[in-house]
């Protein structure tokens, strides 16, 4: 009885890789950037050096602490980045092409700063912020997020909703302003959620939410990226990976629906008279053409086959095509030295027509010779 246990157990487990092996891979899903460029404003007003609720930290380090960790989670997608601080200005890192490592190189001057307060003041003039931001990066063309880190204090200069409404107009709508907070007053909250809702495109988060590892994530996903279905195509020949049954074929390959290499054929310039299957001189070369290919490639194998046109019956024609490709298999291996473990010959008779049998010249193109080749294949 353990026998019987063990041998059907082991029967599933193969029955299990079988169906694994033969499953068609599954698509993938691809990043698509949202955004052309994205600045990141931190907020460096007085109001951000006090405690975060009974957190025991200053506003400005968790909001440190969270910029560091959302930037782990920014994928690379060629989008450009930009780092500066609000209330008081100052820029920290120019627009650029998104690097991570290079993008995270601000944040020591940044937090130097956050540790010495040295510019963090009594006053919040958060609407010049903006508008000193918008002046700073005349070069923001396309969609561009704005990611705010504030506690949506302000107290001085513009107003800073009508500030970024028109921040938003003259972009075009291009321009969405996405807030993190660190409010502890609600006037501070609802600055910033009016902030997000202009244009009906921003995102909106807390320091409490990115303590989240998911919803850190999510935050990050909703700013920079969707992602689509994609099937991808590794081996680049011009079938995804879902449908590719021959996965790896070389880059030179010309590949079938399936993905797989196409044997090279090559059509033998063989002309027979009616009802024969003697090769003339003149029609040596070409055979001689297989007989080289082959030398040249110690590892291939071929295969002869003949055709015929549609006149006769059809047992006559496949022994007439049969003896053809065995002429050619014979002269390749009797006359020009080639291994016969090499070579086979097989007629197919009047069964693979390439024309019509209604006319001359389609009979005389169905007449024909074919080199198949084993470990040749057709060439890009």
């Amino acid at each position: 009885m353990k026998t019987r246990t063990c041998a059907a157990l082991a029967a599933v487990l193969a029955l299990a890789g079988t169906l694994l092996t033969q499953a068609p891979a599954v698509a993938a899903t691809k990043m698509i950037p949202k955004v052309d460029n994205f600045v990141i404003l931190f907020d460096m007003s007085g109001s951000m050096s006090w405690s975060y609720k009974d957190s025991g930290k200053a506003k400005a380090q968790l909001a440190l602490a969270d910029l560091k960790a959302v930037n782990e989670l920014i994928p690379e997608l060629g989008y450009k980045g930009g780092l500066s601080t609000v209330a008081s200005y100052k820029k920290y890192n120019d627009l650029a092409v998104y690097n991570r490592a290079a993008y995270a190189k601000a944040f020591d001057p940044l937090g130097t700063a956050v540790a010495d307060k040295t510019l963090l003041g009594p006053s919040t003039p958060l609407g010049d912020g903006l508008n000193a931001f918008y002046a700073d990066y005349p070069g923001l063309a396309g969609k561009t997020a704005v990611i705010l880190f504030s506690d949506g204090g302000s107290n001085a200069g513009r107003d800073p909703i009508l500030a970024a409404e028109g921040i938003h107009k003259k972009s075009g709508g291009n321009i969405c302003f996405h807030t993190v907070s660190y409010a502890t007053r609600e006037s501070g909250q609802a600055l910033l959620d009016e902030l997000s809702a202009i244009g009906n495109c921003g995102v909106r988060t807390s320091t409490a939410d990115l303590a989240d590892p998911a919803k850190r994530a999510q935050f990050v996903k909703d700013v920079f990226y969707t992602e689509a279905a994609y099937d991808p195509d590794t081996d680049m020949d011009g079938v995804p990976d879902s449908r590719d049954k021959c996965p790896n074929t070389p880059r030179d390959h010309k590949v079938d629906a399936d993905g797989c290499s196409i044997p090279l054929k090559m059509r033998l310039e063989i002309l027979f008279d009616f009802d024969k299957s003697d090769i003339k001189p003149m029609y040596v070369p070409e055979v001689e053409k297989v007989a080289n290919l082959l030398k040249a490639n110690p590892g291939a194998t071929v295969s002869i086959e003949g055709h015929t046109d549609g006149r006769g019956t059809e047992a006559y024609n496949l022994k007439l095509s049969d003896r053809r490709a065995k002429a050619v298999e014979d002269y390749i291996e009797k006359k020009l030295g080639v291994d016969p473990a090499r070579v086979t010959g097989q007629g197919f008779g009047k069964t693979r027509p390439i024309a019509s049998n209604d006319t001359d010249e389609g009979r005389a193109q169905n007449r024909r010779v074919e080199a198949v080749f084993k470990g040749l294949y057709e060439k890009r």
